[in-house]
């Protein structure tokens, strides 16, 4: 094996390191993103559950 092929061999590694790596990273980002979006659609939810407990509770 020459050395010029070891070193194509060792760029196409780290080329594939790093693209595995920025997938990783969007993947994670997306989660994040996701979550977030999920709980800001359940805060108004709990809010309301919230206050139909007070009203029941002073009801009874």
């Amino acid at each position: 094996m020459t050395n010029s092929s070891r070193k194509l061999r060792r760029m196409q590694r780290k080329q594939q390191r790093q693209a595995a790596a920025q997938a990783q990273v969007q993947t994670e980002t997306q989660n994040v993103e996701s979550t977030a979006s999920e709980e800001s659609k359940a805060k108004p939810v709990r809010k309301r559950v919230q206050r139909l407990l007070e009203t029941s509770g002073e009801m009874l």
